[in-house]
């Protein structure tokens, strides 16, 4: 079998799925804590530098176990916690439904599940995730989740991360033979990965008392104010995270809110008009399309042609020929 694409198995006992827990990485002893019938299903499905593990149990079980020092486990409840009367815990302290836990790499695995549960497990080197927190623009995450165990999550960003979870676990479900491409694991990892990092980094803040981030509308106009600044820089959208403080999803957001756009379709279309303003005023002659496109950081001249007759109703030879008079 292919080693990337995602399997799953049902287990009648505790020391079972401990067995299968220890064969995927996740070396943890499990108890069961009331008498019956045991049942236990498993998933797991690789992603591009990313791990996770899909868990549900039919009644409480005591899980304990140590972390590993390169990577960083988190875990999460799939769904609303059913009542009874075993509560989730983690090292003897209730954890709220809406909780994203395990995050400190000093404290061993101690956690009591309640009835019918069901969660999942990220695993992601440590070193991958604090190098993409920095990439997406993140604070820096290795201190900060020092002697933090476990952190909640705003209900917006706890509602699109379990529906985004169950859009991978039904790809996988479904068509497990596409996990076999890297391009489907980048995809759903690089959809993943911002989403956990933002609900780290407001679940500190929160916790912290510094509740109030940039707005989008401020993010917008950092940027529009680098655009203004510099017009002929090329920039990438990592590094234009990194100068506005934001990561890439709050970025894309505020722009996609505001003006309907994505960050990088905005400058393209600001070179766009700076291309056009030099076409209107250049003195006959004295330059090309070509040319000026290039100076404007459009490298493929067929490809400015047609996005400036689509978004300006004309040919950039056109609007060189029609330059308004002096």
């Amino acid at each position: 079998m292919n080693r990337f694409r995602p399997w799953w198995s049902r287990f009648d006992s505790v020391e079972a799925l401990a067995a299968a827990m220890h064969r995927i990485g996740v070396p943890q002893d499990v108890l069961q804590l009331r008498p019956g019938a045991f049942r236990a299903d498993l998933m797991l499905i690789p992603l591009d530098q990313l791990q996770l593990v899909r868990i549900r149990l039919n009644q409480p079980v005591l899980a304990i176990g140590a972390k590993s020092d390169s990577t960083v486990l988190l875990s999460l409840s799939l769904a609303p916690i059913a009542a009874g009367a075993v509560g989730l815990q983690s090292h003897g302290t209730p954890l709220a439904e809406d909780a994203i836990y395990g995050l400190d790499s000093g404290r061993d695995i101690h956690l009591v599940t309640p009835d019918r549960y069901g969660l999942v497990l990220m695993g992601i080197n440590r070193q991958v995730l604090f190098d993409r927190a920095e990439a997406l623009g993140c604070p820096e995450l290795e201190g900060p989740l020092r002697g933090q165990n476990w952190l909640r999550i705003e209900p917006g960003r706890l509602q699109e991360l379990r529906q985004l979870l169950a859009g991978i676990i039904a790809r996988a479900e479904g068509q497990p033979a596409a996990f076999e491409q890297l391009t489907e694991r980048r995809r759903w990892s690089g959809d993943l990965v911002p989403l956990v990092l933002e609900a780290l980094v407001d679940g500190m803040e929160r916790r912290q008392g510094r509740l109030r981030e940039p707005s989008r509308i401020e993010l917008v106009k950092l940027t529009e104010a680098w655009a203004r600044a510099h017009p002929h820089t090329p920039i990438t959208l990592e590094d234009l995270c990194r100068l506005v403080h934001a990561s890439r999803r709050s970025l894309m957001r505020g722009f996609q809110e505001h003006l309907g756009m994505g960050p990088m379709a905005y400058l393209k279309l600001q070179r766009l008009h700076g291309v056009r303003r030099q076409l209107q005023s250049v003195e006959p002659g004295r330059a090309t399309v070509v040319e000026l496109a290039a100076a404007w950081g459009f490298s493929n001249a067929g490809h400015f042609a047609h996005d400036y007759r689509h978004h300006f109703g004309e040919a950039p030879s056109q609007t060189l020929r029609q330059r308004p008079p002096a």
